[in-house]
C-alpha cells in the first residue's frame, strides 16, 4: 500500500517551519520511523509534512547545570554514542541500546518518539521517570509541558496541531547517581513489552519510570516509595503503578508481574 498523497516542505529555520504547521493537516517529520509506516498503511494521513531535517536550532544537546536540552533533531544514536555527560548520559546510552536496531537508531528521533506516544515507547518510560519536560512552540506561543502532562493517552501527545516539539528537557542527575534499565520483549529489534529505567540518587532517593505496563509511559512513585520505606518496589509497581491494557501476547496479571520483576532488575543493575 502506498500513502495518500501529500506535499512535502523542508523549512531551514523554526519560524518557517511553525508557519507551515498552521496549514489544515500538515505533520512534522523528524526521522520518520513511525509516521512513514503510518502514512504508507494509511492508518493516518498528511496534507502536507514539514520536514524539520534542516533546522539549525534544533540540534544539539546543552546543559546549563539543571536540566539537559535535548533537541528535536537529535538521534537516538547521538545518545547512544554519549552526547549528554554524567550519569545521565550513561542512562541515556544505556535506554538508546534497546531501540529497535542500528538503522531505525540512525534515523529515528527522541523528541520523534515522545510525540508518536507508543505505550512501550523506552523514552516515553524514562522521561516520566525523571519528570522531564518537552518544550513547545506555535506562531501563538510557546511552552513548557511536563512529560506526565504531555503524555495524556496511548498515542495521544498533549500538543496542538499548530505546535512542534523543539527539545525535551531532562534534569540532570548528580554526580554518584547510579543507573539501570531493562526490558523485557517477545524478539530482537520489537517493540517493548515492557521496560524499567531506575535511577538510584545519592542522596537516597530513587527515580523510576516504567514503559508498557500503563496507556503511556509513567514514573513509579508507589515503586520509589516502597523503596524508602524498605518493602518490596517490585510489589508496588505491579500493583500500584502498573496499569496495562490487554495485549495479543499478554494477559493482564502477566504485565503487571513482568512490571514488577523488571523494577527489581533495574534497581540490581543501579545498586
Amino acid at each position: 500500500m502506498k500513502p495518500a498523497p501529500f506535499e512535502y516542505a523542508t523549512p531551514t529555520t523554526l519560524d518557517e517551519a511553525v508557519a507551515l504547521l498552521g496549514t489544515p493537516g500538515a505533520r512534522v517529520i523528524a526521522g520518520g520511523q513511525s509516521l512513514l509506516q503510518d502514512l504508507r498503511w494509511r492508518r493516518t494521513s498528511a496534507s502536507l509534512l514539514v520536514d524539520i531535517a534542516r533546522i539549525e536550532e534544533l540540534r544539539g544537546v546543552h546543559d546549563d547545570g539543571d536540566r539537559v536540552r535535548i533537541g528535536a533533531r537529535v538521534r537516538h544514536v547521538d545518545l547512544e554514542r554519549g552526547a549528554v555527560g554524567g550519569p545521565l548520559g550513561r542512562l541515556l546510552a544505556a535506554t538508546a541500546r534497546w531501540i529497535a536496531h542500528p538503522p531505525v537508531r540512525s534515523r529515528g528521533t527522541m523528541v520523534g518518539s515522545l510525540c508518536v506516544a507508543h505505550p512501550s515507547s523506552e523514552w516515553c518510560g524514562l522521561a516520566a521517570g525523571l519528570d522531564a519536560t518537552v518544550e513547545l512552540v506555535s506562531v501563538r506561543r510557546r511552552r513548557e509541558v511536563t512529560v506526565a502532562d504531555f503524555l495524556r493517552d496511548s498515542f495521544t501527545p498533549a500538543a496542538g496541531p499548530d505546535e512542534l516539539a523543539t527539545a525535551l528537557l531532562v534534569p540532570v542527575l548528580p554526580e554518584g547517581t547510579r543507573v539501570g534499565v531493562v526490558e523485557s520483549r517477545r524478539t530482537h529489534a520489537s517493540y517493548a513489552h515492557v521496560a524499567a529505567v531506575a535511577a538510584l540518587l545519592p542522596d537516597g532517593g530513587s527515580r523510576l519510570g516504567l514503559a508498557g505496563a500503563a496507556p503511556t509511559g509513567v514514573r513509579a512513585h508507589a515503586a520509589e516509595a516502597a523503596l524508602a520505606r524498605g518493602d518490596d518496589p517490585g510489589a508496588a509497581a505491579a500493583q500500584l503503578d502498573a496499569d496495562p491494557r490487554e495485549h495479543p501476547h499478554a494477559p493482564i496479571p502477566y504485565t503487571r508481574h513482568v512490571a514488577g520483576v523488571l523494577v527489581r532488575r533495574a534497581l540490581q543493575e543501579a545498586s
